[in-house]
């Protein structure tokens, strides 16, 4: 693991003792403040490995290398972690646990389930999920191309799509007849998608999560390709970082249709959470929620999120970002961003990050000031330095008397749109629906900037 991250747990330990890592949830609610929302990876292996129990086995072993080797194997065997992951986590917990600073290595590769020789049809001969899964560990071969169909509702572990020594394998899932559920049974990302991979998600397949997980429903780690088409579904998961995907970085995921629904975070990304490179050319992102911000689509500050296409709808945030909250990256060419709601920034926040539209919709998004933290910015709200430049698509204000129409509910507050210039303190406002035509540049005060409308 990163040495930095390594020692902030040995810092997390020394100032609030050992316990803090024999006690999951404690452990999972100082994370994030020890490590400033960084490491992310690294917190989601820890948190992974802390939910199956490894902790308190290494705390309270006789013979330390022996109960690391049957650790390392338990996390592999039982949870689907990669070998070299469970290492690293296992070896990590040990030194900051007792002091251990051995390496551990499995030196002999666990036994693979034995299939059919691999034929243009031999993982068709497999049956179950789980099987066929397996089945490509031992079988898919670089650059190959793999369909698995489903064709009935299944439950299974988390599952993480690596090859050892090849690449450029693409993996489609599918269902059959009619729409089949994939539930997750246990804690961890139902789908862990690593470098050389690419993992479709076709028609009629619906991924479930569930409530108080430790890991995003998808992980879309370094070298990763995540691909959504229409009719697959990603819902029902709760984690306090990308609740449905989380796209880290050099992680790729492409969003051409389907729905990612009903999933929350207790932090930031209800729904998506990216890092790496997100486009969405269509689909829905809707109904995601958020204890904090980002209730659809959180950009982390080296994230890039293109919107050429599809739906950031009925999302909703307790702070700002009921739709899409932007510290990184974010460029819109088409789609819809409405009928969102946060305290402030309905619709679109940029926290410190660049937002560029250049077409699209903005539109009945909400700024309720529920919880009188700011209500301001119905639609789009700048702050922190942020930069948002309009050359064209539409952000509705308050001159619509229909559902199209974006509110802030304070006096002023910038229907349309909301900036505040941290650095010297000034603001401005668009009240009144910026259409095509209308050039609006948060750099610029007054009407150089489109504003005072």
């Amino acid at each position: 693991m990163d040495p930095e991250f390594v020692a902030i747990l040995q810092k997390l330990v020394a100032e609030r003792g050992k316990e803090i890592l024999l006690n999951t949830a404690k452990c999972k609610a100082l994370l994030s403040d020890y490590t400033r929302n960084e490491h992310k990876k690294e917190s989601r292996l820890l948190l992974q490995a802390l939910d199956t129990g490894v902790q308190k086995a290494i705390d309270t072993a006789d013979n330390i290398t022996i109960c690391k080797l049957q650790q390392v194997r338990i996390l592999s065997e039982d949870y689907s972690l990669a070998e070299e992951k469970a290492e690293e986590v296992v070896d990590t917990l040990a030194l900051v646990l007792r002091g251990d600073t051995t390496k551990t290595e499995i030196l002999v590769a666990s036994p693979q389930p034995t299939f059919p020789a691999q034929t243009a049809s031999g993982i068709e001969s497999v049956t179950g999920l789980a099987n066929k899964l397996a089945w490509l560990q031992t079988n898919a071969q670089s650059n190959g191309s793999y369909v698995i169909d489903i064709n009935a509702d299944e439950s299974i572990g988390p599952q993480t799509l690596s090859y050892s020594g090849r690449s450029g394998i693409t993996i489609t899932l599918r269902g059959l007849g009619s729409i089949r559920t994939i539930s997750l049974s246990s804690n961890g990302s139902l789908f862990t998608v690593e470098s050389g991979v690419t993992f479709i998600l076709d028609s009629n397949v619906s991924l479930r999560g569930h409530s108080d997980n430790n890991m995003p429903l998808i992980s879309v780690n370094k070298g990763g390709t995540l691909i959504m088409n229409i009719g697959a579904k990603i819902s029902g998961n709760t984690y306090p970082y990308g609740g449905g995907v989380c796209v880290d970085i050099d992680g790729t995921f492409t969003m051409k249709g389907g729905e990612i629904s009903g999933n929350s975070a207790y932090a930031h990304g209800g729904g998506v959470e990216v890092y790496g490179n997100f486009e969405m050319t269509g689909g829905k992102i809707s109904g995601n929620v958020t204890d904090s911000h980002a209730g659809g689509v959180y950009i982390g500050n080296k994230g890039k999120f293109t919107m050429k296409g599809g739906e950031i709808s009925g999302n909703s945030a307790y702070a700002h970002g009921g739709g899409v909250e932007v510290y990184g990256n974010f460029e819109m060419t088409g789609g819809k961003i409405s009928g969102n709601t946060a305290d402030w920034a309905g619709g679109v926040c940029v926290d410190g990050g660049t937002f560029t539209m250049k077409d699209g919709e903005i539109s009945g998004n909400t700024a309720s000031n529920k919880y009188h933290l700011g209500g301001s910015g119905g639609g789009v709200c700048v702050q922190c330095n942020g930069t948002f430049t309009k050359i064209g698509g539409t952000i509705y204000g308050f001159n619509v008397l229909n559902a199209n129409r974006n509110r802030a509910k304070i006096i002023n507050g910038g229907h349309a749109v909301h900036v505040y210039r941290t650095k010297d303190g000034t603001t401005s406002r668009r009240e009144k629906t910026a259409g095509p035509g209308d050039i609006l540049d948060s750099t610029k005060d007054g009407k150089a900037g489109g504003w005072g409308i």
